[in-house]
């Protein structure tokens, strides 16, 4: 296993670079790569569970798999899977997304990579790729860095910064649009003048083989393609941006101090001049708190980081209605019902991302689906489904 000595995880894995410079020259907006023995990964990337694809899938604790492929005019696709029929798919050529919230080993990594960077444990997580030769995934960029362990096979990547959009809000595929993780409407951003499927001229090809590392940062345009059978590591690596906690900041003081909660009133022309130097009050009071204010400190600014997942055996069905609502159908492991209603589209997105949820999460992995000013309610809705024991708490 990796040694006790969070700061010296990275330098195991980046073994080609002196020790501490990965984290100051390079995370989190400069690629990396290296090549290397497959043990300095540790005991796990060496079991033989990675050699037996129809076992990988069949331990997935999901119900449904991303999988990534061509749809029949030859246009990217990325589509759920359902888990019965997805070896089949990989055998005609899908790469298959898995989830390792399961793998206590993978589990223990990313608890480390987390403090290795900073980082709280829940921002930090990993997922498998198992690819047969040939395409893997198409030209596309994430919304979080990726660090990639290569653990079987070869598998060709082509990578590129991202000259049109820096730190994307969300995942984006050409030709196909945003990730369909994300249930927030409208999510996919430009990325420059008309993104094309092939790859920039300036990219770098980088051949992954077993023991190969490579760090890929959040927004950077990438392409792979196996060599051979593949299976590789994606650690996602999702750090508090600065908007995040600056809004985490505010609403805080929302919540606490009761100068933020003062209503704004609208009548008569005194009530502009009223508004602007109270904004102007407040706006002065949050910049000379925040003028000493630490990274660490401004990573603790996380609000509410109590941490759920659906509860096993639970199934979220939802339908959508002509109105614009949808019908939400939960059913527990009995086969009981336990909530059948109608919702408004806002609520349709919370139900839809507990329906779809891999791993454990947090209220503000949710935030970013909503208006501001929905926090509150957000804390309601998920407290109202615990008592329906719809999810349970994980820990913080």
């Amino acid at each position: 296993m990796f040694v006790t000595n969070s700061g010296s995880l990275l330098e195991q894995i980046f073994d080609n670079l002196p020790a501490g410079v990965f984290v100051r020259a390079y995370y989190p907006v400069r690629g990396w790569f290296a090549h290397g023995d497959l043990a300095r990964f540790g005991d796990f990337a060496e079991s033989a569970d990675w050699d037996d694809t129809a076992s990988l899938i069949n331990s997935s604790s999901q119900d449904e798999l991303i999988g990534y492929t061509r749809s029949g005019d030859g246009r990217p696709l990325q589509a759920w899977f359902p888990k019965s029929g997805a070896l089949a798919a990989y055998e005609t050529g899908v790469t298959l997304e898995l989830s390792t919230s399961g793998n206590p080993a993978i589990r223990i990594l990313c608890s480390r990579l987390a403090d290795a960077l900073g980082l709280g444990s829940g921002r930090v997580r990993a997922d498998v790729f198992v690819s047969p030769r040939g395409e893997a995934v198409p030209k596309h960029f994430d919304a979080i860095d990726v660090l990639v362990l290569q653990l079987r096979g070869r598998k060709r990547w082509q990578i590129a910064p991202n000259l049109g959009v820096r730190f994307p809000r969300d995942a984006f595929i050409p030709g196909f649009g945003r990730d369909i993780r994300n249930p927030r409407a409208g999510s996919a951003e430009p990325a420059g003048p008309g993104p094309t499927l092939e790859m920039p001229e300036d990219s770098q090809t980088i051949e992954m083989v077993p023991g190969s590392a490579m760090f890929v940062p959040r927004g950077w345009w990438h392409r792979t393609c196996a060599d051979s059978a593949s299976v590789s590591l994606s650690i996602l690596i999702r750090p508090l941006t600065t908007g995040e906690g600056l809004r985490n900041l505010v609403e805080q003081r929302i919540l606490t101090r009761s100068e933020w909660r003062q209503p704004v009133s609208s009548a008569g022309a005194a009530a502009e001049v009223s508004l602007r130097e109270r904004l102007a009050g407040l706006l002065e009071g949050l910049r000379s708190e925040t003028s000493s204010l630490s990274a660490k400190d401004f990573h603790a600014t996380a609000i509410r980081n109590r941490r759920y997942k659906r509860r096993a055996g639970v199934t979220v069905t939802l339908t959508a209605q002509d109105d614009g609502s949808s019908t939400v159908v939960v059913v527990d492991l009995s086969g009981l019902t336990v909530i059948n209603t109608m919702v408004p589209d806002y609520a349709a997105k919370l139900f839809a991302w507990v329906a779809k949820a891999r791993e454990d999460f947090s209220l503000a992995d949710l935030l970013p689906l909503f208006p501001p000013g929905c926090t509150d309610w957000i804390e309601l809705m998920l407290s109202i489904l615990e008592e329906r024991n719809v999810i349970e708490p994980v820990g913080s």
